[in-house]
């Protein structure tokens, strides 16, 4: 008797939550992509086409040059930003102080001092600029640069929100197309929308204008996608259902997690197998001591392979392999009837070789199914 295939039961709290998530990450990368980028862009041509102020005009829409005298200079790290705070005292502003973040360490804040002299600008009530012995700092507010940070963000969430719609189409729709559950249908296209956020990240700061940041992001994407096409197209094409495994013996006793399923009064066990030199015994016991059931030498190995998405559910969480992309299934038959046994990668070889070495005399050794499951 074998276990009857049946359609996946698709957990839809999942597929829900990843599509939310992608279209959470869409959309945000909309509204910084055609509100934010232009807002900050129109700020940047506002201050290049700005005039100075008149004598005693407001700097709001105009440019006004106020002299500072330097009170400290101050580097400071928070994480992977470095800041160059630089404290001025205003003399427009009733000897007022001001703390300045300057955009880097030169070409003005690594040659001033206390005691020097400088000129501020304002624009918008912010000081955008310092000059010192005819050299000219931008601050960290040049509207020029306002642009970069919102279109890098906007790049980096619109690749990872496209991959997350993908993997929820992917887990909702295409599971049934092929019920081997591989690595590579999740990680190719999760290293895809890495690959593109990375570069959506960089591209704007290592541009001068918003179209050459978008052409540097189109032709990553194009050598990402076409790259990850090519390598879904090879392993579709690889035999990789079944799992090539050596058995091992354990040279003693060797105890971890495992599940079996199947029409057999060992199916489910407790959780945990032993595998020793001519032994597989089942036993709710982590250290293996107490509660031990031998698995009878009928149980025959088949071969090892990947998780089908519609393999019996490995219930019971706390025993189950550590990760679904480590997880072999070894596949066995006792009896006539189909046994499923899920053990974490690592401990396939253990399984195999403790069967190996308790089949009984004259019994058949084992022969692995060839290609893929249809």
């Amino acid at each position: 008797m074998t276990i009857r295939r049946r359609r996946p039961r698709r957990r839809l709290w999942p597929v829900l939550a990843t599509a939310a998530t992608g279209l959470i990450l869409v959309l945000a990368a909309v509204f910084l992509m055609f509100f934010t980028v232009p807002a900050k862009r129109a700020d940047a041509r506002a201050f290049a086409t700005a005039s100075a102020c008149l004598a005693d005009e407001p700097a709001h829409e105009c440019r006004k040059a106020v002299d500072a005298t330097v009170v400290k200079t101050e580097v400071r790290r928070e994480g992977k930003t470095t800041h160059h705070w630089l404290v001025l005292t205003v003399k427009e502003q009733g000897g007022g102080q001001r703390r300045v973040d300057m955009n880097g360490p030169s070409p003005v804040f690594g040659a001033l001092s206390p005691g020097y002299e400088v000129s501020v600008t304002y624009w918008r009530n912010a000081i955008r600029f310092v000059d010192f012995r005819g050299a000219r700092q931008f601050t960290a507010d040049e509207p020029k640069e306002g642009y970069r940070t919102p279109l890098a963000l906007a790049l980096a969430m619109l690749a990872l929100g496209a991959a997350c719609v993908w993997a929820a189409y992917w887990g909702a729709f295409r599971t049934n197309r092929n019920p081997a559950r591989l690595p590579w249908q999740v990680t190719v296209v999760l290293a895809a929308g890495v690959w593109l956020s990375l570069i959506g990240a960089a591209a704007p700061f290592l541009t001068e204008t918003v179209a050459t940041a978008l052409l540097l992001f189109t032709a990553g994407a194009t050598a990402v996608l076409l790259g990850a096409l090519w390598r879904a197209r090879v392993r579709r094409q690889q035999p990789t259902d079944t799992v090539e495994v050596v058995p091992v013996v354990p040279a003693g006793e060797e105890v971890f997690p495992a599940m079996i399923k199947g029409d057999v009064p060992y199916a489910d066990g407790g959780g945990y197998l032993v595998a020793g030199p001519g032994q597989l015994v089942s036993t709710s016991d982590p250290d293996g001591r107490a509660d031990r059931t031998a698995l009878p030498d009928t149980l025959v190995a088949v071969r090892a392979r990947v998780p089908y998405w519609d393999d019996p559910k490995w219930e019971t969480a706390e025993v189950a392999p550590k990760s679904p992309l480590g997880t072999v299934v070894v596949e066995c038959r006792d009896s006539g009837r189909q046994v499923l046994i899920a053990v974490d990668g690592r401990h396939a070889a253990w399984v195999l070789g403790a069967l190996a070495v308790r089949r009984p005399s004259g019994t058949a050794a084992p022969v692995a199914a060839p290609g893929n499951r249809a």
